[in-house]
């Protein structure tokens, strides 16, 4: 599943890419010296790329310490991750809060999401998963006894219109989160994540279809999205198109909230109930371990 307004771009492939961050540069050309492949030039005193003949070694990213070239994420063990999460851990109880556990999607590496959920609560660290629900029902369901929340996407009611900007069915999402509804004590836990794209997903007729979609399944606790533009620097960074989109007006936006709190369903705009949730990246199918 790839998200045409996708925020994170760096985290969709299966593998670590090379990010090339021009602003960080201070042309030392520590990258050109180390580089084995010859793909890193200098061009007025700056760093050029070129991707076709770079082999990801990502000796150039080693070299480089004010990461100007740097990896878009990186293998790690459980230990070291919750290494990690361990250095907030006072943050963690001073806010009620916990690690967010986020993507990409994290449960396309179903394990390791499992295992580091397990592992926060034997710590007593909270945990939420930010999810866009494209998972195995099972999956799903298992993870979600494990969370205190679930931050859960519905990027389009419309079949056709996911199929379109998402290039999947939304039929798996809307199970999961209609078998997820299903039962109170999983159900309190969601939040449905409401991105709005500006003359996309944003109709009334969509937005009524989603109401009542979240009417049927007593899903009371919602948030909207508004599209923004905050990661095309990362599109610049992989030397990626950028697909640039609108959110809807603000005067769309006040009419959805609206029709949102006349069916009864609360739109909370900020974390959950206040409580903070540092999040783990975690790349689409990445090999981690």
């Amino acid at each position: 599943m790839r998200c045409a307004w996708c925020h994170n771009p760096e985290l969709v492939d299966p593998s670590p890419r090379l990010m090339h961050v021009a602003g960080r540069c201070i042309r030392c050309c520590s990258c050109a010296a180390v580089c084995p492949s010859g793909s890193i030039g200098i061009c007025g005193g700056e760093p050029t790329l070129d991707r076709d003949s770079c082999q990801g070694c990502f000796r150039c990213a080693r070299a480089c310490y004010c990461e100007a070239m740097r990896p878009s994420a990186r293998i790690m063990t459980l230990t070291e991750v919750m290494r990690l999460v361990e250095q907030d851990r006072d943050f963690y109880q001073r806010t009620n809060g916990g690690m967010t556990i986020s993507g990409g999607e994290c449960m396309e590496q179903y394990q390791f999401t499992l295992a580091l959920a397990k592992e926060a609560g034997a710590r007593g660290i909270g945990v939420a998963i930010d999810t866009c629900g494209f998972a195995a029902q099972g999956h799903m369901i298992e993870i979600a006894g494990l969370a205190q929340w679930l931050l859960y996407d519905i990027k389009a009611i419309s079949d056709a219109v996911h199929k379109k900007y998402t290039g999947v069915s939304n039929q798996p999402i809307l199970d999961n989160l209609r078998r997820l509804a299903a039962e109170p004590e999983l159900r309190n836990k969601v939040q449905v994540r409401l991105p709005l794209i500006g003359g996309i997903n944003d109709s009334q007729e969509m937005i009524g279809e989603t109401i009542q979609f979240l009417k049927e399944n007593s899903l009371k606790n919602v948030a909207l999205l508004p599209y923004h533009d905050i990661g095309a620097s990362k599109y610049t960074s992989l030397a990626q198109g950028f697909r640039s989109f609108s959110p809807p007006q603000k005067e769309r936006l006040n009419e959805i909230t609206a029709n949102l709190n006349a069916a009864g369903i609360q739109n909370d705009d900020g974390a959950p109930e206040d409580k903070q949730f540092p999040s783990v990246l975690v790349p689409s199918a990445a090999q981690a371990v």
